[in-house]
């Protein structure tokens, strides 16, 4: 699947295949801060080498598609889906520290899976860590709905053609 890189509003959205060495870099910054990396299902350090292998597999998948978040030309984060089913793929995302607590997580989330529904995904997911309190919240706030996870996790499921969802 496909989804070219686009804007609504102040938020840009820009698949990481297009980024420049200097964004993808940026990217991997971010990505390995404790602070960020510690509620990824992989929270070890990845170096630039296994970054840059990554973003080049991407350029040939059809299941996995990741975005650079730009909020006013800023980077602010990321957000990715990965094709679980047919219609279901599970949805990442992470805001940069110096962007949280601005309520820019719900409006980016919001803008993207517009996006991503007007593809025909139907179903999106996402797993969080079940000690990561301020994401429970956060999903639960969304319209995402508790189902069976892995242990250690706690699985959502929203259902994008249903408006529950703020």
């Amino acid at each position: 699947m496909i989804i070219p890189n686009f804007t609504i509003g102040d938020i840009s959205f820009k698949n990481y295949i297009d980024c420049s060495e200097e964004e993808l870099l940026n990217i991997l910054h971010y990505r390995n801060l404790d602070s960020i990396a510690k509620w990824m299902n992989n929270p070890d350090v990845i170096s630039q080498s296994q970054h840059f292998s990554f973003v080049e597999a991407l350029k040939t998948s059809s299941t996995k598609l990741y975005f650079c978040v730009s909020y006013q030309n800023k980077y602010v984060g990321s957000i990715s889906i990965i094709k679980e089913t047919t219609d279901t793929w599970e949805r990442g995302i992470y805001i940069i520290p110096e962007f949280q607590g601005r309520g820019l997580t719900s409006t980016i989330e919001n803008a993207f899976l517009e996006k991503v529904r007007s593809t025909g995904i139907e179903t999106i997911t996402a797993e969080v860590k079940e000690n990561n309190i301020p994401s429970l919240k956060y999903h639960e706030k969304m319209g995402y709905k508790k189902i069976i996870g892995n242990p250690g996790y706690v699985k959502y499921i929203l259902d994008l053609n249903h408006k529950d969802h703020i």
